[in-house]
C-alpha cells in the first residue's frame, strides 16, 4: 500500500491564510484597524477577513490531485502580512513628516461642522479645545485671532531657523495611514520646548495670524502621552 507523504507546501500556504485570518480579526476586534485605515473604510477588512475564510475552506475541503497554486502568490501574501504585525503606523513621527512635507493650509472641512465651530468660538469665553484640522480649514482668520485655546499634537523644531521656532503637527488621515498628511501649526519661541521635540504636547495659549498663516503663542505646554488613536479624520 502506497504511503502518503505530508504535503508541507499546502500546510505553508494554509498557514499564510490562517494567518492573514487571526491577523485581520485582532486588528477587528482591537480597534488597533485605526491605526491603519480610516473608520469609514473598515467594511474592506471585514470583507477581506470573509474572503479569506472562504479561501481557507476551499483549500481544506479541495481534493487531492486538483492543480496546484502558484507557490509564489502565497510568498507574495507573507510580505505584506510581516509588516502589518511589525510596523505601527501610529507611530509616524518628524520623519514621516518631513518627508511628506507640512501642510500649514487649505485644509478641507464640512461646512455644516465649519460653521457650528464658528459659531462656538464666537460665543466662547475661556480656553476652547480646537484640534489642528479644525485651525487651519477656518478660512475666517478674524475669528480666531487672538483666541485662548488649548490643543495638543506632536512637536517638531522648525529647520534652519536661528529663532528656534517649533511646530505641532498632527497626522490627519483622509483614507488610510499611507496617504496621512501631517498639518503643522507654528508655535513661537519658548525655552520649554528645547526637551520637547519629537514628544506629545497639550499646549494652552492664543492663536494669532500672521503674514505666513497662524501660530500659537504657549502660555502653558503639559507633556502627554501618544494618544491610543494619534489621526486626525
Amino acid at each position: 500500500m502506497k504511503k502518503h507523504s505530508f504535503d508541507w507546501n499546502g500546510f505553508y500556504r494554509n498557514l499564510v491564510v490562517s494567518l492573514w485570518i487571526a491577523c485581520l480579526l485582532f486588528l477587528i476586534i482591537s480597534g488597533n484597524i485605526n491605526l491603519f485605515i480610516k473608520r469609514s473604510y473598515l467594511f474592506l477588512p471585514v470583507l477581506g477577513t470573509l474572503i479569506m475564510g472562504l479561501i481557507l475552506i476551499a483549500r481544506l475541503t479541495k481534493k487531492k490531485g486538483e492543480r496546484k497554486e502558484n507557490p509564489w502568490i502565497f510568498i507574495i501574501l507573507v510580505i505584506p502580512l510581516v509588516f502589518a504585525v511589525g510596523v505601527r503606523p501610529g507611530n509616524l513621527g518628524e520623519f514621516a513628516a518631513s518627508r511628506k512635507g507640512l501642510v500649514t493650509s487649505g485644509v478641507a472641512m464640512n461646512e455644516k461642522s465649519r460653521d457650528k465651530l464658528i459659531r462656538n468660538l464666537e460665543e466662547a469665553r475661556s480656553y476652547q479645545h480646537v484640534n489642528l484640522k479644525e485651525i487651519l480649514s477656518l478660512k475666517e482668520k478674524n475669528v480666531l485671532n487672538g483666541l485662548k485655546l488649548k490643543t495638543e499634537g506632536l512637536v517638531m523644531e522648525k529647520k534652519n531657523d536661528v529663532a528656534k521656532h517649533y511646530y505641532l503637527v498632527r497626522f490627519l488621515m483622509n483614507c488610510c495611514a499611507a496617504d496621512a498628511l501631517p498639518l503643522a501649526v507654528e508655535i513661537k519661541n519658548s525655552d520649554d520646548f528645547a526637551t520637547s521635540a519629537g514628544h506629545w504636547v497639550e499646549i494652552w495659549g492664543i492663536l494669532h495670524s500672521g503674514p505666513e498663516g497662524f501660530f500659537i503663542e504657549p502660555e502653558k505646554i503639559l507633556p502627554i502621552p501618544e494618544p491610543q488613536d494619534p489621526y486626525l479624520f
